[in-house]
C-alpha cells in the first residue's frame, strides 16, 4: 500500500491511501511468418503468462486482427481457456491464410490481448500484446 499526500491548507492535513496492484497477465503474439503472399499460410501464436501468486480463472485470448477480406482463419478470434494457475502458462495457435492481397490487405495490424479473473479478489484483469505488423503481398 502506499501513502500520497493530498492537497491541505496551512493548518489541515490529510492523505490518500491507495493501493497498487501490479498486473500478473503476460501476454506474448507471434507470427511465423510476418511478410507472406497471397495463398500463402502461416500461423499466429498468442502465449499467456500469470506472473502472479494467486489462480485466474474464466482465461481467455482474443485475437484483434481485420479477418475479411485479407485473411481465413482456422477458428473463432477468441479462444477461452478457463483456470490458469499461478506461474502457468497457456498458448494458442490460429492457423491462417492471406486470401486477399489489395489495397486495404497489404499492412495490417495484429494484436492479441488476455483477460482473466483474479481468483483472490475476483477483479477481471486484462492486457494487450505489443502489436505486430503483417504484409500480404
Amino acid at each position: 500500500m502506499a501513502t500520497i499526500p493530498a492537497i491541505a491548507s496551512e493548518d489541515d492535513s490529510a492523505s490518500l491511501a491507495a493501493l497498487v496492484k501490479v498486473n500478473p497477465l503476460e501476454v506474448r503474439l507471434t507470427l511465423s511468418d510476418d511478410s507472406v503472399n497471397v495463398g500463402q499460410r502461416f500461423l499466429i501464436n498468442v502465449a499467456v503468462k500469470n506472473r502472479g501468486d494467486t489462480p485466474l480463472r474464466e482465461m481467455e485470448m482474443t485475437l484483434h486482427v481485420i479477418e475479411s477480406p485479407c485473411l481465413k482463419l482456422s477458428g473463432p478470434l477468441t479462444h477461452y481457456r478457463g483456470l490458469l494457475q499461478d506461474g502457468r502458462s497457456a498458448s494458442h495457435v490460429w492457423h491462417v491464410q492471406a486470401i486477399e492481397g489489395g489495397s486495404e490487405c497489404r499492412s495490417i495490424v495484429v494484436v492479441a490481448s488476455a483477460s482473466a479473473v483474479d481468483e483472490a479478489d475476483g477483479e477481471t484483469i486484462s492486457l494487450a500484446s505489443q502489436a505486430r505488423l503483417l504484409e500480404i503481398h
